[in-house]
């Protein structure tokens, strides 16, 4: 899984399927491998860093247009304005995410999902850390309901509570017994499954003696004696 590779292109592809057909994002349905698009890929990332660590306020189209080597006015061949920059790139954050973390998840048995979502959900947060830092910053609800038109906010926020969605209805299927349990409160153990592999960015060190699959392993084995304990 890589977040960089992921592009949001102009053209559509076919609708995506499975658990992505539900997310209402133009980066789910189009091509994530036109070399024509390179440097609006390019920009997007970049985006997403400057905004993260500048503040989007703080960013200026020239600044992005250096962190990338282009000249100013050639940002506006792929984008109208440096709100639709922002509002794209918060597409291609959830976008990369979601299709990293649940495409293709539906060719496994409902029993396992739950626990390789997890797996890609860990791994994709030390793929590039910096990157997964500046996502999360991006993707915040207060962060976009502050800097998003009501709309586009809207439709992200929705993003996010399909996610959480499926992450609930798939503790449900590998632990049915947890929804009836009595000691058990499912939204939290749902937000503790979550926050769980969600922050694994926030400590995780390329340099340090786990790598990125063994911490992932190890989000699993955990998760695992949480809900089939």
């Amino acid at each position: 899984m890589t977040t960089a590779a992921s592009a949001i292109s102009g053209a559509a592809n076919e609708p995506p399927g499975g658990y992505l057909a539900t997310f209402n994002l133009a980066g789910i349905s189009q091509d994530p491998l036109d070399d024509e698009l390179a440097t609006r890929n390019r920009l997007l990332v970049a985006a997403v860093k400057l905004f993260a660590d500048r503040g989007y306020e703080s960013s200026s189209m020239r600044e992005l247009a250096a962190e990338v080597g282009v000249k100013a006015p050639a940002i506006y061949n792929h984008f109208e304005s440096k709100a639709d920059v922002l509002a794209t790139a918060v597409d291609y954050a959830l976008s990369d995410f979601l299709t990293s973390v649940l495409g293709g998840l539906e060719e496994y048995e409902e029993s396992q999902r739950l626990f390789e979502l997890l797996r890609r959900h860990a791994r994709y947060k030390t793929n590039d850390v910096a990157l997964a830092r500046a996502q999360d910053k991006l993707v915040d609800a207060d962060f976009m309901r502050r800097v998003l038109p009501a709309d586009t906010y809207d439709r992200h926020l929705a993003a996010l509570a399909g996610y959480r969605a499926i992450v609930r209805d798939l503790t449900i299927a590998a632990a049915p017994q947890a929804e009836h349990d009595p000691c058990v409160n499912v939204p939290v153990l749902v937000s503790a499954l979550i926050e769980m592999v969600d922050q694994v960015s926030s400590w995780f060190r390329p340099d340090g003696s786990l790598t990125g699959d063994e911490i992932a392993d190890q989000c699993v084995v955990l998760a695992r004696r949480m809900v089939v304990s």
